[in-house]
């Protein structure tokens, strides 16, 4: 089984698509590694993009051309990336565990 976070997808463009086109029926989770790539004249545009509270985040991560390789436009780690949640409101809960039964199988 492969874990969505684990993996970087890229995801090609048709020419004249747009990003939300392509990702209109897909949810991309905020800790997965995602980018779109938009051939533009003799190089690609790279764009991560994610989900937060049902929107689409899209943002520049860098060009790659021919001879040229890849420049990212950013060099902030994964989670300083996505460490804005949009005003976003997380439900969260948490369990108080004061004991751990194992039992043999």
């Amino acid at each position: 089984m492969v874990r969505m976070k684990e993996a970087v997808w890229l995801l090609p463009l048709q020419r004249g698509q747009s990003t939300s086109e392509l990702l209109q029926d897909v949810h991309i989770p905020l800790d997965s590694r995602v980018l779109v790539a938009h051939l533009w004249d003799e190089h690609v545009l790279l764009s991560e993009v994610y989900h937060i509270s049902d929107k689409l985040r899209e943002l520049h991560f860098g060009t790659w051309r021919r001879g040229n390789g890849l420049h990212t436009a950013t060099w902030v780690d994964f989670s300083n990336r996505r460490s804005n949640l949009q005003q976003s409101v997380i439900h969260v809960s948490s369990v108080q565990v004061n004991r751990l039964y194992l039992m043999p199988t």
